[in-house]
């Protein structure tokens, strides 16, 4: 009831769940077709970008990269990642979301309905596997789905580890 308690405070609307007709999966059944990296930068460094891009344009190039960046931290170095490593860079502005509620909250939970909004855009493509990655602090070593499609349908989850650092 916490995330119900924290919906009212920010004054949105809350109504009772109702049980939805299921969507078409996002996700194809047994697709050889090309995977997705979607995430969410707010104030993302250049060179932060350019390590996550990189790394995974290194490991694969069967899968499109999307991400949110917010309109400030946008600038000609940040353009020349995109283009060079072909990130399909979707500007936000956070002061101007829709519905209006969602501007209060922090980056890190406003993006699972811009993420949201992406995938139903995106649902006729059929990607074989989606992965929800930080592009400030994430570095790929192999195919990251390489390792995660061995079944046909998989959910990881993994919670950071704060107390541990990189470098």
């Amino acid at each position: 009831n916490s995330a119900r308690a924290l919906l009212v405070e920010h004054g949105a609307p809350v109504q009772p769940v109702q049980q939805a007709p299921p969507a078409p999966p996002v996700v194809a059944p047994r697709s050889s077709g090309k995977d997705l990296v979607i995430g969410l930068a707010k104030e993302i460094d250049a060179k932060n970008l350019a390590v996550f891009a990189a790394s995974l344009r290194q490991t694969t190039t069967n899968c499109d990269l999307v991400l949110f960046a917010d309109r400030p931290s946008i600038d000609r170095t940040l353009n020349t990642i995109v283009e060079r490593f072909s990130v399909d860079l979707i500007p936000y502005d956070p002061t101007t979301l829709d519905p209006p509620q969602l501007r209060k909250f922090h980056a890190s939970t406003l993006r699972w309905p811009l993420i949201s909004r992406e995938l139903d855009r995106r649902r006729s493509r059929n990607y074989r596997g989606v992965l929800f990655a930080d592009g400030r602090d994430t570095a790929f070593q192999s195919d990251p789905f390489g390792a995660m499609l061995t079944s046909q349908q998989v959910f990881y989850g993994f919670n950071g580890v704060e107390s541990r650092t990189i470098g």
